[in-house]
């Protein structure tokens, strides 16, 4: 069994649910959802050893009844409010606050950092007796953070029952967005992040369930890792509800038995047939050229690695190129040219490298002026339609000068 006091809150930046929203999510999830059974249907084929073991222990734990739920839920909140007022008398917290302008009582995850620095601080000096302790501000802040650790561990016992007993929760939102980028381990630490967002926020004057308002929570964070990181180019995170929605059609048909066409989906889904088309292209995981491609070598040869560079000069046209180079260098030097005006139109020309270059450039890198470097050119232009140079030259070579 996993034991999750060894987690802390996980920074899940998410504007908290409306009225509204928690009406849309109401009975979302039935108790024939959380049955064993119904949630591992489909998980344990072709699943690593570490997947089966998260499906296993979110499973391990029945969902509380309704009775359960409330109790247990409302002493979790009691001790959460009794852990952060006793935290709120640490000298420490009490400027901490004053300086920064947080809030440790509207956000929890506020509280956890504060108390984790409370209890650093205090613990680098549980070495020395309070008869030693000269500090009269570190002895206050030792006896207050015994009351403080208390209810704290009192809290946390409580808040690791209930997110146990939600772990089924996790699994049945979770497996819905299965086929959208993300596999079912990381959707379900992705949902178990959501999870415990939700058991530090629940205010039970608000009147919804737990489970309401945990299924919210546990929906944004699936929803939102498939929008941030199951692909290079992010999703936005309307395209993924409408990809959610689509899917979740296409499974009804293939429940029932029926073909999931473009036309059924769209009457079940509400979405036109022409934006589903447009959603199965966007569904399509886009290769990274940073892939390892797998075979049989297992050389760890990436995908970019194979791809050719079309803007890189082949080795066959190099070669070409050079050839060219040579017969028309060899052609105009028995033809008695000065080697400088040779030299001067084939890099013209971009015979050296491929590029032609400007009269300028390629004063510049002879070193000579413009004028003459436009002399030399002409004096070989009109050197080349004699016919006594092509007799000298390839007919492949000729093709290249015309």
């Amino acid at each position: 069994m996993i034991r999750w006091h060894t987690l802390e809150t996980p920074d899940l930046e998410l504007a908290k649910p409306t009225k509204e929203d928690l009406q849309e999510v109401d009975d979302d999830v039935s108790s024939s959802d959380l049955k064993k059974k119904v949630l591992l249907e489909g998980l344990r084929t072709g699943i690593k050893e570490d997947t089966q073991f998260m499906i296993d222990a979110l499973c391990d734990e029945k969902p509380y009844d309704k009775t359960q739920e409330r109790i247990v839920i409302a002493a979790m909140v009691e001790q959460r409010e009794r852990y952060i007022e006793q935290l709120l008398k640490s000298p420490f917290v009490q400027r901490k606050i004053a300086e920064s302008s947080i809030d440790p009582e509207a956000d929890p995850a506020i509280a956890q950092s504060l108390f984790n620095e409370v209890k650093t601080a205090v613990d680098a000096t549980k070495d020395i007796d309070d008869e030693q302790m000269e500090d009269e501000d570190v002895k206050v802040e030792r006896n207050l953070f015994k009351e403080t650790k208390n209810a704290y561990k009192n809290y946390k016992k409580l808040r690791d029952d209930v997110i146990m007993h939600n772990g089924r929760l996790v699994v049945s939102i979770v497996k819905r967005y299965r086929g959208l980028g993300l596999d079912f381990l990381e959707l379900a630490q992705e949902g178990v992040v959501g999870l415990m967002r939700a058991t530090d926020k629940f205010e039970p004057e608000r009147g919804n369930k737990f489970s309401t308002y945990a299924t919210w929570w546990i929906r944004q964070a699936a929803r939102n890792a498939v929008s941030q990181k199951s692909r290079n180019i992010r999703i936005p995170s309307h395209v993924v509800d409408e990809l959610y929605k689509m899917q979740k059609a296409e499974q009804e048909l293939i429940r029932a038995g029926e073909q999931p066409k473009a036309k059924h989906i769209s009457e079940i889904s509400g979405l036109s047939v022409e934006r589903i088309k447009e959603l199965r292209q966007i569904r399509k995981r886009p290769a990274s050229i940073d892939e390892v491609v797998d075979n049989h070598n297992q050389d760890g040869t990436s995908l970019g690695s194979m791809i050719a560079d079309s803007s890189a000069e082949s080795v066959d046209a190099h070669i070409q190129s050079n050839d060219i180079r040579l017969a028309i260098e060899a052609a105009l030097t028995k033809m008695n040219v000065q080697p400088k005006r040779i030299e001067a139109w084939l890099i013209h020309r971009g015979f050296p490298d491929g590029n032609s270059k400007t009269l300028k450039e390629t004063a510049d890198i002879m070193g000579i002026s413009r004028e003459k470097v436009r002399q030399y050119i002409a004096a070989i232009d009109r050197v080349l339609p004699s016919a006594k140079l092509r007799a000298l030259l390839p007919s492949s070579v000729e093709r290249e000068i015309q």
